[in-house]
């Protein structure tokens, strides 16, 4: 079973210094039913340029950021301060408390996606992460970036798997969701059609123990998370 999820229906947020696409409850935005197994938020954000998010804090919540468009400093407390450019992304294991900022102090918008998952456990030892999802990558295959497991460039405390592929236009692919799996996929650029569903850039899609078929109209990018079902999906009827 697959849902698509439109960029009309998702939450939006408009701020001086940012403004935000947000696919699950998130600050102002709340709707009661909107859980996604161990996602608790995807937001895509525009970080407009000469402007940032001073240091605060986050606890027991794994982040992870990919950066789309334009140039992010990102400046954790006491860890490596490290400027991200497109294809970058780190992670953060906020664990037991850590208190970072997010910086634009370039001359155009930066546009990234957060991904904030429940670790599986609470109080873990906080760590960042940077990793790259560049031109070295192949086209038209899927990369697998962050997994419980440490052959991915990304290690993380929950047992999800990050995927990221770019697909050249008028290019075919296929994803499997497993019995037992579920999965939050986003056109991240480009359109295409998914399952006789027509996309464009920053839907979303839902997917339950289904495989779907990726058609692109052009050059996309996609980003998919997968994951156990949930047996509270409030979806699933």
């Amino acid at each position: 079973m697959i849902k698509k999820i439109e960029k009309k229906q998702l939450g939006t947020a408009y701020h001086t210094w940012i403004q935000s696409l947000f696919h699950f409850s998130h600050t102002n935005y709340h709707q009661p039913s909107n859980t996604f197994g161990v996602l608790r938020v995807i937001n895509d954000d525009i970080l407009h340029a000469g402007s940032g998010h001073d240091l605060h804090k986050h606890k027991d919540v794994e982040i992870l950021t990919y950066i789309l468009e334009g140039d992010l400093t990102h400046t954790p407390r006491q860890h490596e301060i490290k400027t991200l450019h497109r294809g970058d992304l780190y992670y953060m294991s906020a664990g037991g408390g850590i208190d970072h900022g997010e910086f634009n102090w370039g001359d155009t918008s930066v546009r990234m996606i957060q991904i904030w998952i429940k670790p599986n456990e609470k109080g873990l030892t906080p760590n960042v992460q940077y990793a790259s999802f560049n031109s070295n990558h192949a086209k038209n295959q899927w990369h697998l970036i962050a997994s419980p497991t440490e052959t991915t460039p990304i290690t993380i405390y929950q047992e999800a798997y990050i995927w990221l592929i770019e697909l050249e236009a008028f290019k075919q692919t296929q994803f499997d969701i497993k019995k037992g799996r579920q999965a939050y996929l986003i056109q991240l650029e480009g359109s295409s059609v998914i399952n006789d569903e027509e996309m464009a850039s920053r839907d979303g899609m839902e997917i339950y123990e289904d495989r779907i078929e990726i058609k692109t109209h052009e050059q996309s990018q996609f980003i998919l998370i997968e994951m156990a079902l949930a047996s509270d999906n409030h979806q699933i009827e």
